[in-house]
């Protein structure tokens, strides 16, 4: 039987009507009929503009059902999404007798053409009817069997694709348990009601990758910032400070209250310069330092064998102060397969999540090296203590400045390009010995393709202070570091000869150019789309993708211009706040769908469907505006009311005149 708005529905049979000549039975069919048009079109609309009401998809389903269920009247009703690249679907949600089915375990199903009914539906683009499941089910190569109350078996299906423009974007499908429950009648409906659903389906996701773009580019920037501060830390720091310092940065970032950086001495104890928890007031003083024995190693989990982060969720007692750690995050700084260190952050408020772990992994394997070098020279350098002691005080003051200073050095003769001395830093970075460097050349710590521009740059007029690069080295074990070169001429033992800083800037260099790549990837994204995006800020438009400004008639240059009047594309209500669009008097919300119609230079007026978004947009307040040209479809529902408006006056005039 049908619903008041017409469609079919869960019954064992429709209702025939009785057959009748007379003029009064024709014409109150024909009201019907009419009646039934006018609530269907209105609770499409309806749909259509609660669906425009969100980007959030899970919002959207819910809005779906509701709707969905008071115009269809189902008990059975599935949605589900296509990926045309990979050629899978997958169910994004279903109601089977009338409850929620979770979905999040199902499988995704391969498009297989010419069997199963939502395959159908989607190479076709044509709704597909099944009268009986139980003749047509021989043909589905892939059955996704979904447990409901009820032990029947489906036996009639109504399916419709989802289209945007002119690709399939999903499924929606009805159910029932009766064979021959759908007919023709029922598809205009349905296809209806998936239309706009799709449309707000595509809206949502296409602005959740948006998001997901800028999210991912502001978290790249706040690691690459903070990676610079601890290893700028390490860098300019020359004593035990440095630990706390670091462990300052890092406590802070992950929004811990307690944490430990600490170093593994021969014997296997842990010395930790730094170690803190806010709870239990425990701090390492100045120039003071805890030693923990080899119980440490529990923090590594069970084996105390872990190479990456370990989260811990048990409570661990420190051995120090009462400390005690209720939840950890754990990472071991390694050289090779040896454990040298420890990071350790605890007591978060809430839960670590992947994003504190990424982080923590990210800065042991920076760092890790760094200390290394740091440890090994401490090591070196206790040991050659006793021998400065009975070095003048100029030899101890070049042990100090240079012999064993952090960043590599060295010093070159300016004819014969070859090394006359090396500092450990430079061993460490390199894997040459000292003995192994004063017999090589510039040209040997360079690959071959980098030759070249090395030859061009020494026949150069050398200045007394230069800075340059980067340049691309090669350590012994023949890895590629990028560099940068501070160098300055001098006399070394009556000899013309230059001394030289070069510092690893890999790390650095690869998250700029990880950054770089990640803004051309937003772009180039911006730039696909068929719609129009814009970045507004305090200044005016500050980004317009090229197919957005073609849309409204313009050139991308003029839209940047400051003459450009971008309030139109403003929620009406924002409209009035003053010269700035991100006035802070102005009280709306975070995420605003709304309609609005503009101008453009051919005298055409377009109707634009608008999803904004407040943003930080290079260091400033900023709004996102994404708008979909909706012109022809509004045109298009405004023919579809006035052809049923005259269907109904066809059908019931015909009537009359019976």
């Amino acid at each position: 039987m049908r619903n008041s708005y017409g469609a079919a529905e869960d019954s064992s049979a429709r209702q025939v009507p009785e057959e009748s000549s007379s003029a009064c039975d024709v014409e109150d069919d024909a009201n019907q009929r009419i009646e039934q048009l006018l609530k269907q079109q209105m609770a499409v609309n309806q749909l259509g503009r609660l669906l425009g009401s969100t980007l959030d998809l899970t919002e959207l389903c819910r809005i779906a059902h509701r709707e969905i269920e008071k115009i269809v009247g189902f008990t059975n009703l599935g949605i589900s999404t296509y990926d045309a690249a990979n050629q899978q679907i997958r169910a994004l949600f279903i109601v089977a007798d009338g409850e929620f089915v979770d979905v999040s375990q199902l499988p995704s199903i391969p498009l297989e053409p010419g069997t199963g009914p939502q395959s159908r539906a989607i190479t076709t683009q044509l709704p597909d009817i099944v009268d009986d499941m139980e003749v047509d089910r021989a043909r589905v190569k892939t059955y996704l069997n979904v447990k409901t109350r009820d032990p029947r078996r489906t036996r009639s299906i109504l399916t419709v694709p989802m289209v945007v423009g002119d690709q399939v974007v999903g499924t929606m499908q009805m159910q029932s348990y009766e064979p021959g429950l759908y007919s023709t009648v029922d598809i205009p409906l349905l296809t209806g009601i998936a239309n706009q659903f799709a449309l707000a389906l595509q809206n949502a996701m296409l602005y959740g990758q948006i998001e997901q773009e800028l999210a991912d580019r502001k978290r790249s920037e706040w690691q690459r910032g903070l990676l610079n501060r601890i290893l700028t830390v390490f860098q300019i720091e020359n004593d035990d400070g440095m630990y706390s310092r670091v462990l300052a940065l890092l406590v802070e970032a992950t929004a811990s209250r307690c944490g430990v950086f600490g170093y593994v001495v021969s014997g296997g104890d842990l010395v930790c310069p730094a170690l803190t928890c806010a709870r239990h007031e425990v701090e390492v003083g100045a120039g003071q330092t805890l030693r923990l024995s080899g119980g440490w190693r529990r923090l590594l989990g069970e084996t105390g064998e872990a190479r990456g982060t370990v989260f811990n969720d048990r409570c661990i007692k420190l051995p120090v102060g009462g400390m005690v750690f209720e939840r950890s995050l754990v990472v071991p700084l390694m050289q090779g397969a040896e454990t040298i260190g420890i990071l350790a952050v605890a007591n978060r408020d809430g839960d670590y999540e992947g994003e504190q772990i990424e982080l923590m992994d990210v800065i042991a394997a920076q760092i890790s090296p760094v200390l290394a070098a740091r440890l090994q020279r401490d090591r070196e350098q206790q040991a050659r203590e006793a021998a400065l002691e009975a070095l003048g005080e100029r030899e101890a003051q070049y042990r100090m400045l240079y012999a064993a200073n952090p960043v590599p050095m060295w010093v070159y003769d300016l004819e014969s390009y070859r090394f006359l001395d090396v500092n450990e830093a430079a061993e460490a970075q390199y894997g040459y010995t000292r003995a192994e460097f004063l017999r090589m050349r510039l040209h040997d710590i360079r690959p071959t393709e980098e030759l070249a521009r090395l030859e061009e740059n020494l026949h150069q007029q050398r200045i007394s202070f230069e800075t340059s690069g980067p340049w691309r080295h090669r350590k012994k074990s023949g890895e590629i570091i990028l560099v940068e070169i501070s160098s300055h001429t001098m006399q070394w033992q009556d000899r013309a000869a230059v001394v030289v800083q070069a510092r690893d800037v890999t790390a650095r260099v690869h998250a700029e150019r990880a950054l770089a790549a990640s803004e051309r990837k937003f772009r180039d994204l911006a730039e696909q789309l068929p719609g129009l995006i814009v970045i507004l800020d305090e200044t005016g438009v500050r980004y317009v993708n090229e197919r957005g400004a073609a849309m409204l008639g313009r050139t991308v240059e003029e839209v940047l211009s400051p003459a450009f009047d971008y309030v139109p594309f403003v929620a009406p209500h924002s409209q009035n706040v003053g010269s700035s669009v991100l006035n802070a008097e102005d009280d709306a919300a975070e995420d605003e769908t709304y309609e609005v119609t503009v101008s453009v230079p051919a005298g055409q007026k377009l109707t634009l469907w608008i999803a904004s978004k407040r943003i930080e947009y290079e260091d400033r307040d900023a709004l996102l505006i994404v708008a979909t040209d909706v012109t022809e479809a509004r045109r298009l529902e405004e023919q579809l009311r006035q052809a049923q408006k005259m269907e109904a006056l066809g059908v019931l005039a015909g009537g009359i005149a019976h």
